[in-house]
């Protein structure tokens, strides 16, 4: 795998993780609720694009058939998000939770099938 290729697959991968790791790290008071339980949503929205970004980098390095990307990539964006959730710990008015790592895993695997099972795999 030629260097360039993996660096443009991975660079916005890690950008977007770390987008996540800023956002997780506004304290409480400053996180919106439109409506009630709408941080799920939040979540939800936040991680789709990041299991997109994850299985297309997967895809472009590995020789991952779509059922084991699937799995690969959905595994890589959980424990992301646990680890997210675990930053949380250490944030003002912030705290872990299990609901938000489910919407995180949900999220994330909208993104991966899209990728893997959408009919434009050329993204």
């Amino acid at each position: 795998m030629p260097g360039p290729l993996r660096l443009r697959s991975w660079a916005p991968v890690f950008c977007y993780a770390a987008l996540i790791f800023g956002l997780s790290s506004f304290p409480g008071k400053y996180v919106p609720s439109l409506f009630p339980n709408s941080d799920k949503l939040f979540h939800f929205l936040e991680y789709a694009p990041f299991g997109f970004l994850l299985a297309r980098a997967m895809h472009r390095t590995t020789a991952l058939k779509e059922a084991a990307l699937f799995q690969a990539a959905l595994l890589a964006a959980v424990l992301y998000g646990l680890s997210d959730e675990t930053h949380q710990l250490f944030v003002v008015n912030r705290y872990f939770s299990l609901i938000d790592l489910f919407f995180d895993a949900i999220g994330a695997g909208s993104g991966i099938a899209f990728h893997c099972y959408g009919k434009n795999r050329s993204i």
